[in-house]
């Protein structure tokens, strides 16, 4: 989990108390991690860069 998950994670507790931590941590995981594919600072950016632009040859320049 990423830093953000302290303080996400209380908050959304708070938003709807009828919900357990745990549903509330495993709601925040799912959100983050169709995020985390997308993020600049990934280091595997390029390389998902590049088999995209292989595979689907039409997709603009990054570069």
């Amino acid at each position: 989990m990423d830093a953000a998950g302290p303080i996400f994670i209380p908050m959304l507790y708070q938003v709807n108390p009828n919900m357990t931590p745990d549903v509330v941590s495993a709601a925040f995981r799912v959100a983050d991690s169709s995020t985390n594919i997308i993020t600049p600072m990934m280091t595997y950016a390029g390389v998902i860069l590049a088999f995209m632009r292989k595979y689907k040859s039409d997709l603009p320049s990054v570069m």
